[in-house]
């Protein structure tokens, strides 16, 4: 079922963040046990909170996200419920690192995650062209050579290569700067 699986995706989810909070709240308090001041303790657990307050921004974007596609119309709740498995999986995979670092997932179940995540793209795949297109923005909004109303990707890429300032010269401007400090350190 659909939302067995979101919700045990979601579960693993608040698993990582309640996990990465409780490391820096204890790595805090060991800290001012220790004898540091709470402001030094504070400023030694910085790094931890940011990762745990970034984990959890991700995991609110991800309820909310689930909150929008079951309160959907019936009519784009399948594609947005498919959209949302990507979503999650792809969450889940890049950050299956701390799945595995307390045993809350095996080697075995992070496999099943990517072979979910390719599953997902296959499926959105067909529909992908579509779903950008849904958002009505121009070309020129996107600002990319590869989405194109018109369809001519390869002939939009070959043109854009021709005219980007990167093509003017058979020299990157940087690379005199460059060349001039591999000369200086030679010497």
């Amino acid at each position: 079922n659909s939302e067995q699986e979101i919700q045990t995706l979601l579960f693993a989810f608040e698993h990582i963040a309640r996990r990465l909070v409780s490391d820096a709240s204890t790595e805090w308090e060991k800290r001012v046990k220790m004898g540091e001041s709470r402001d030094k303790a504070w400023n030694g657990v910085t790094v931890k909170m940011n990762r745990a307050a970034r984990v959890y921004t991700r995991l609110f974007i991800a309820h909310s996200f689930h909150r929008r596609v079951i309160s959907s119309p019936p009519s784009i709740r399948s594609v947005l419920t498919d959209l949302l498995s990507l979503h999650l999986h792809y969450e889940c995979v890049d950050m299956s690192h701390h799945l595995l670092h307390d045993g809350h997932c095996t080697g075995d179940q992070i496999k099943y995650l990517k072979k979910r995540l390719y599953e997902d793209l296959a499926k959105i795949r067909p529909n992908a062209v579509s779903l950008v297109d849904s958002f009505d923005l121009t070309d020129r909004q996107l600002n990319s050579v590869l989405g194109r109303r018109d369809g001519n990707v390869y002939e939009a890429l070959f043109e854009w290569a021709k005219n980007s300032e990167l093509n003017y010269t058979d020299e990157l401007p940087a690379f005199r700067h460059i060349k001039e400090m591999m000369e200086e350190n030679r010497s």
